[in-house]
């Protein structure tokens, strides 16, 4: 559980190679009102065909206390291969990321 304003989320293993068929989700939430910053500091993964293979992906979920319903997601982004992205921040426009 992170309990400050900011935080790293790394893959197991960083800065070594993550392990074959490495599969982690974190759920990060804020105070109803605030909105999250996702930022990708440093990606380096196989780079396969649109992201089939090795990827990360950041998704918005409903705030929790309004009346969407809570399985809805929103895909914010979907990366792979090296940090050449021409965008690597994103903000959320619920309290749940």
């Amino acid at each position: 559980m992170l309990a400050s304003k900011t935080g790293v989320i790394t893959s197991p293993n960083y800065p070594l190679n993550y392990p074959r068929d490495a599969r982690c989700e974190w759920t990060i939430e804020v105070n109803v009102h605030h909105t999250i910053t996702l930022t990708l500091e440093e990606i380096e993964m196989e780079n396969y065909y649109s992201c089939e293979m090795d990827f990360v992906e950041g998704y918005e979920s409903a705030n929790s206390e309004i009346d969407r319903p809570a399985q809805e997601e929103k895909l914010l982004f979907k990366e792979c291969g090296a940090s050449d992205s021409t965008q690597n921040e994103w903000v959320t426009t619920t309290n749940t990321a």
